[in-house]
């Protein structure tokens, strides 16, 4: 707290920091808390299996202001809280022996100018041509995530498997085109290879083999430069 000073409005991101409104305003009742999720907030019926349901509830309750990407994941916690905590949800939020915290969507979109200029660039529309003509006569199903074994980019991959096992009408004619941008370099636990990259390329391995299909070289290739990338 060295660096606060009265009036100044604290913001708390993403559910690693769910415990922190309740301790900045166990040090001071009149500072100015807020937290938004950069995740989805998931359904009651699935967050009620976490240990710490209502302690983090309550913590979390604990800001002025909560804010989530979309009005469902807004729905999602002030349901849990009602369904958990027995609390009243109400069209502003959530409402708590008097005491009410805001509850909002704030839907973060994109430079779309920039990508429509993007797409006049010599180099972009070469680009484009090569993958018309690579993916040509076939469906792509495409992926872009940060490469964070939050983002549940295995799970897509045995979901791709599992779909390609019980329709094999479809193996040669849709493809998945997965774009992973590194991210969190800076955390050696959240980026070493054994934890996010070996598992990935484990599964592209067995999806292709049980699929079919030619082994995913381009898969090899990527790994290395993530690998360089990421200093391993």
């Amino acid at each position: 707290y060295q660096h606060y000073k009265e009036g100044d409005v604290i913001w708390c991101h993403d559910y690693h920091l769910m415990f922190l409104p309740k301790c900045l305003k166990d040090h001071d009742i009149n500072m100015k808390v807020g937290w938004f999720l950069h995740t989805p907030f998931p359904s009651s019926e699935i967050y009620r299996t976490l240990p710490s349901r209502s302690e983090l509830l309550r913590s979390v309750l604990c800001a002025d202001l909560v804010g989530f990407h979309t009005y469902d994941y807004a729905r999602h916690f002030v349901s849990a809280c009602t369904r958990i905590l027995g609390l009243e949800g109400t069209p502003e939020g959530v409402e708590d022996q008097g005491r009410l915290t805001r509850v909002a969507a704030f839907p973060i979109g994109i430079d779309s100018e920039r990508f429509k200029r993007a797409l006049e660039l010599p180099a972009v529309k070469r680009h484009i041509t090569e993958l018309t003509q690579r993916f040509d006569g076939r469906k792509v199903m495409l992926g872009v995530d940060r490469l964070d074994m939050i983002k549940g980019i295995p799970q897509k991959i045995l979901a791709f498997e599992k779909f390609l096992e019980e329709n094999h009408e479809w193996n040669d004619k849709v493809v998945l085109l997965q774009i992973a941008v590194p991210t969190r370099t800076d955390v050696p636990e959240c980026m070493s290879p054994s934890c996010v990259l070996s598992p990935i390329y484990t599964l592209c391995d067995s999806t292709s083999m049980s699929a079919g299909v030619p082994q995913m070289h381009e898969i090899k290739s990527l790994q290395v430069r993530c690998m360089k990338l990421l200093g391993a």
